[in-house]
């Protein structure tokens, strides 16, 4: 942080130290861009003063970014995609989120019969990974930005081919076997994740990134703003669905959902957590959704993480026999990281009122 000096003035004491507990942070630039955009609206960011002052910034540091670039941004209004977990509609962003991931891992839940598992835990632990890597394959092998090239989306979530994967898992899990692996690795970042049902039941569910912890760390003079860290979703390589090209929109690992029960409101739900995500919310989904467990207990459940390598993460609170029987099957359980994102959820409960759960707090219910 110390290598940006707009960012150090922001978040680091005057001795280039970090803040304190009990020091005071404040931002009144980025005050003051917010209020702007407020008052003019949202193509001051794109085409007015602030436009500006971003591409100059990044003129003077070397940057290509133009004007043009930034005046022609569009944000997109999408219909979402859409699944059937047991009694339950899913609905999460198309790409270039990973809602259609999310998706497909609810989809699979129900086909392959992930409650036929939860008997031995061993087997539920080994069916979750498969759904998991299962899903993480046609993410790499095939999502890119839907308005550069053909996806086949229609096929990746047909009845066809959610039958077949489905079959790979049962079998995997029955035989007590590994599935395919990638040959390359991939990548992650940091988000953050608001839910929200209000007393109409209407839905709202919200994730922004920054990629990590502070973006690319460079601060527009006179704006506050600190710049992400995007291009780091792009794949490295090059010839494949997902890399870098003008124009294009790299794929992430977001999915807010939300969810009807019987057509009425019942979950938005997202998380924080980078590659985690997905993986995340689909376990919580799987126990809640399909096992029936409670919420509270489906947020507390140990998780398991992979995507779609040979390695897999499991959080130690699963005991010692799940881990030794993923590393008997051939998995590689030496990735360092946690198994685990940050899911928050609003829900609403069999007698009618919200409640609210978090990782960091208790249920809290209000009766509306």
């Amino acid at each position: 942080m110390r290598q940006f000096p707009e960012t150090a003035k922001l978040y680091l004491a005057k001795d280039g130290t970090p803040l304190k507990a009990g020091d005071r942070c404040s931002n009144p630039q980025l005050g003051k861009l917010l209020a702007l955009i407020a008052e003019k609206g949202v193509r001051e960011f794109y085409e007015g003063k602030t436009a500006d002052r971003i591409v100059n910034f990044i003129s003077e540091n070397g940057g290509i970014l133009t004007k043009e670039d930034l005046a022609s941004y569009r944000a997109r209004v999408v219909d979402p995609v859409h699944s059937i977990c047991m009694e339950y509609d899913v609905y999460s962003p198309p790409l270039c989120s990973a809602g259609v991931s999310l998706i497909q891992m609810c989809a699979l839940a129900d086909e392959a019969g992930l409650d036929v598992f939860a008997k031995d835990e061993t087997k539920l632990a080994h069916g979750i990974v498969e759904i998991i890597r299962a899903s993480w394959m046609d993410r790499y092998r095939h999502f890119g930005d839907p308005l550069k090239m053909k996806i086949p989306m229609d096929t990746l979530l047909s009845d066809i081919h959610m039958g077949a994967t489905a079959r790979e898992v049962q079998k995997h899990v029955e035989e007590g076997t590994r599935g395919q692996a990638l040959l390359r690795p991939l990548y992650s970042g940091g988000t953050t994740h608001i839910s929200v049902i209000d007393a109409q039941r209407n839905m709202a569910s919200l994730t922004v990134t920054h990629g990590p912890s502070f973006g690319s760390f460079v601060t527009i003079p006179r704006t506050g703003m600190v710049m992400n860290a995007g291009m780091s979703r792009f794949d490295p390589g090059s010839g494949l669905k997902n890399s870098v090209d003008g124009g294009k929109a790299p794929i992430t690992n977001m999915c807010p959902a939300v969810i009807l029960r019987e057509g009425e409101s019942f979950m938005s739900i997202g998380a924080s957590g980078g590659t985690r995500i997905p993986s995340s919310m689909f376990q919580v989904l799987a126990r809640r959704l399909v096992l029936e467990e409670d919420t509270e207990g489906s947020i507390a459940a140990p998780r398991v993480h992979s995507e779609g390598n040979e390695w897999v993460r499991v959080e130690e609170t699963f005991g010692q026999a799940v881990p030794a029987y993923l590393k008997s099957i051939g998995y590689d359980l030496n990735k360092k990281g946690s198994a685990a994102a940050n899911v928050r959820l609003v829900e609403v409960t069999e007698d009618g009122l919200l409640a609210a759960y978090d990782p960091r707090m208790k249920a809290k219910e209000k009766g509306y």
